[in-house]
Formats: C-alpha cells, sequence, structure tokens
C-alpha cells in the first residue's frame, strides 16, 4: 500500500450523527390532520399517554401514587409456595389465553400428585 493512500483512508469523515426523524413529529398536528375515525380515535390516545403525568388527577392515588414514586428497593421474598406457584402460572401463560390457564388448572385440580391444598380447597384459590 501506497503512502497517498493510506493518508486518503485517515482524511475518511467520520460518521455522521443520525437524528430521529420522530422527535420533530407535530403529534398535535398529526392529530388534527387524521381523516379516518380510527386514526383520530388513535391520535387521541397518543396524545394522552404523551401528555400524562403522575399529577394529572385522572390516575393513581394514594399507597398505588406513592409505590410508583417511591417503589420498594429490597429484593421481593416469595416464602409463600402458593404465591410462588400463581406466579409461575402466570409467567408460563402470559401470552396464552384464559382458557389455556383454566385448562391447567382442572389439571392441577384433578392431579393426583399434586398438592392437595389446591384440590381440597372450597374456597377461591389464591392463584387466580
Amino acid at each position: 500500500m501506497h503512502a497517498a493512500d493510506q493518508d486518503q483512508r485517515d482524511e475518511t469523515p467520520p460518521a455522521a450523527h443520525w437524528h430521529n426523524p420522530l422527535k420533530d413529529l407535530d403529534l398535535d398536528q398529526l392529530g388534527r390532520d387524521a381523516k379516518r375515525f380510527e386514526l383520530q380515535r388513535d391520535m387521541q390516545f397518543i396524545l394522552a399517554l404523551h401528555n400524562a403525568t403522575l399529577d394529572d388527577g385522572a390516575g393513581l392515588i394514594g399507597d398505588a401514587l406513592e409505590h410508583l414514586r417511591n417503589p420498594p428497593q429490597a429484593q421481593a421474598r416469595l416464602d409463600d409456595s402458593d404465591i410462588e406457584h400463581g406466579i409461575s402460572l402466570f409467567l408460563a401463560f402470559e401470552h396464552a389465553s384464559e382458557s389455556a390457564f383454566r385448562f391447567y388448572y382442572s389439571y392441577l385440580m384433578r392431579c393426583s400428585h399434586c398438592n392437595a391444598d389446591y384440590r381440597t380447597t372450597t374456597s377461591r384459590p389464591r392463584i387466580w
């Protein structure tokens, strides 16, 4: 490689900084320009999300708002096997239908080697 080729390669300008064009969108104008009802409705929803605050008076109150502003810092502990099982079920069925969950739950009620507490409960189970 010749020195001139090396000098030319070293003078290559750095890549331009990428700018997100979505930052420049005028959401209010998009909402006004929408012609179809569905788009108008969707833009109203997007604007409501965009403008939402914790203090808008339309959302959470009391302990729920306080927990959102100041979430617990300690790691949660699962000392109850029923709660742990319920969370595991929720995570396993996160994208499944409610009927799939109910199918599994009915299996659990019939299961001879499963925890007897689930099969003999007369009240609504805690994992529900």
